[in-house]
């Protein structure tokens, strides 16, 4: 699998995380995430699934988007005969990174890049370590005389 994706279809997601090797189901009635699947399933069914940071906000853009998320095979769509709206199930592949959000008049993309397991330990590691290090300069700090 190619390490960076483009123009992946995007759906912001309001209170769900679609994690690895899991699948989920969910309903989807906005009109440009229905856009995305729709794009999506017409070629080659992946999508990214993203998490809103306020799932209250109606209005979706880049600014309350969580910059990490999901890349996932869309497993089955069933569509609500009387609405718009669309019960999807995905399963989620990959972790991803948001590289760069896409927004045409129809439905968000973004490209992506895969993280590894292996990628995001090394990244809590380094968390952990700036915050060690962080505690012994305040513990030093409150010791000097």
């Amino acid at each position: 699998m190619q390490r960076v994706l483009n123009n992946v279809p995007l759906i912001p997601m309001r209170g769900i995380v679609a994690l690895p090797g899991e699948a989920s189901s969910f309903d989807v009635g906005r009109p440009m995430s229905v856009k995305a699947i729709e794009k999506a399933r017409a070629e080659g069914g992946h999508i990214v699934l993203l998490c809103q940071k306020d799932p209250r906000e109606s209005v979706v853009n880049e600014d309350n988007l969580f910059l990490m998320g999901s890349y996932c095979e869309i497993l089955n769509v069933e569509s609500e005969s009387s609405d718009v709206r669309m019960k999807v199930t995905a399963g989620a592949l990959n972790r991803v990174r948001i590289l760069n959000f896409i927004r045409n008049e129809e439905y968000f993309s973004a490209d992506v890049e895969i993280i590894t397991d292996a990628e995001l330990e090394s990244e809590k590691e380094k968390k952990k370590k700036n915050k060690l290090v962080e505690t012994m300069n305040r513990l030093k700090s409150l010791n000097s005389f």
